[in-house]
């Protein structure tokens, strides 16, 4: 997920790349890595290349799942949060959750 976000902040936004650096090193969160048989798991449900996203989130046992990603993880917020209880906002609504 940190590869993917790093990518898409280079495509899409280079100028934050500099606060997603600093964000890194700020020591605020927790780097899981889930089991391959949790993501596949889940690949049973969702789109595979977003089980990883969700596995890791169930694996850090995550209240919220922070994404710009409309077409496949906000768009299934009701069965992610259905299924694993993890709900899925834009990173502004989590933080305003928060």
């Amino acid at each position: 997920m940190l590869d993917e976000t790093e990518r898409n902040l280079r495509n899409k936004s280079p100028l934050g790349l500099a606060g997603y650096a600093e964000f890194l090193t700020a020591d605020i969160f927790k780097i899981v890595q889930p089991s391959a048989a949790s993501v596949d798991n889940v690949a049973k449900a969702f789109e595979q290349k977003d089980a990883p996203i969700i596995a890791g989130a169930i694996a850090a046992q995550a209240g919220y799942l922070a994404t710009y990603d409309r077409k496949h993880l906000l768009s299934q917020y009701e069965r992610i949060y259905a299924l694993h209880t993890i709900v899925v906002y834009t990173p502004e609504l989590v933080l305003r959750e928060l």
